[in-house]
């Protein structure tokens, strides 16, 4: 467990961190990537040109910007 997660994909990476849960994260994903985050607290994620963000948890605050056919979605 981490007190904060601050990443960047780019270029068609991949993050897959399911299990390290971030209490606040900072994601930003773009150019096809994917990143995979749990986090309990408070989230502020951007995707842009195709990339997706997926994540775990029920954080209190969402700030989330997407664009270019990407997605930032909730999973169980």
């Amino acid at each position: 467990k981490v007190s904060f997660l601050d990443a960047e994909v780019s270029g068609g990476s991949d993050l897959i961190a399911y299990d390290l849960t971030a209490i606040k994260a900072k994601v930003r994903a773009s150019g096809g990537s994917d990143a995979k985050i749990s986090v309990t607290s408070e989230l502020e994620a951007s995707a842009n040109g195709g990339a997706d963000i997926y994540y775990r948890g029920n954080p209190a605050r969402v700030n989330k910007h997407s664009s270019g056919g990407s997605d930032i979605t909730r999973k169980e």
